[in-house]
């Protein structure tokens, strides 16, 4: 597969006019990388109306701050729509994403994506 398969996140531009999922999206991305994590897990608990997220740093998860409720299903479809994953289908799916300032390479994977997925790093 050739780079351009794969839509561009560039985590460098100015997110003073963009909307607040995609803050929240270069916020998570650009904290990983930061952090040096290999993998971000994001999982959503319907019956507890909570969504946890948590860095995989050196074998270890790290509890980050997670997303509000309410964002969830927009930062997945934001994710799914840059990993070419289709965020309406049932069942297991994965696709990859990447980054730009700084580059980056992802795995988005997920058993159901209403209930959770995770990114795993190249």
């Amino acid at each position: 597969m050739s780079d351009r398969d794969f839509p561009v996140l560039n985590l460098e531009d100015s997110i003073t006019a963009e909307p607040p999922v995609l803050i929240m999206t270069k916020l998570i991305l650009s904290e990983a990388l930061r952090r040096n994590a290999s993998e971000i897990r994001i999982m959503f608990d319907g019956e507890q109306s909570d969504i946890s997220l948590h860095f995989v740093v050196e074998q270890r998860p790290v509890k980050g701050i997670a997303p509000p409720i309410m964002m969830y299903t927009a930062l997945c479809n934001l994710l799914c729509q840059r990993a070419s994953i289709a965020y309406y289908e049932k069942g297991p799916d994965n696709g990859t994403l990447k980054t730009a300032n700084p580059e980056s390479r992802w795995t988005m994977e997920s058993v159901d994506l209403q209930r959770g997925f995770q990114l795993l790093r190249h």
